[in-house]
């Protein structure tokens, strides 16, 4: 997914968040920001279709999860981790966060991810 979306990584190993609870306005910034989730709980969700194999969950939660605790992870499109937070997703820190990249500001000049009314 390099170059085609920025990903987010959320580790839940109390089950404190399933995607359904997701709200309307995060939906939408997930969308507009080229967002790939990837919430690991009792099972992955995701807003993509990969399937990921079990041993390439595992590498993951390995990698990037640490001592199976609430934890996520923003990855910018070319690949480098650019946020990562031992606490409850947020949301708002990782649209700001993202706002302020320069690949992201570009987007937006060219008017990609902003609503048109």
């Amino acid at each position: 997914m390099r170059w085609e979306k920025r990903i987010v990584l959320y580790f839940d190993p109390d089950k404190r968040i399933h995607p359904d609870f997701l709200e309307e306005n995060v939906l939408k910034g997930i969308e507009e920001r080229d967002i790939a989730y990837f919430i690991f709980s009792d099972q992955l969700y995701s807003n993509v279709s990969h399937q990921f194999t079990k041993d390439y969950q595992d590498e993951i939660k390995i990698k990037f999860g640490k001592e199976n605790r609430l934890k996520w992870v923003l990855i910018g499109k070319d690949g480098g981790v650019k946020l990562s937070k031992d606490q409850l997703i947020d949301f708002d820190l990782i649209f700001k966060t993202i706002d302020q990249m320069p690949m992201r500001i570009q987007e937006m000049k060219d008017g990609k991810g902003i609503e048109k009314k």
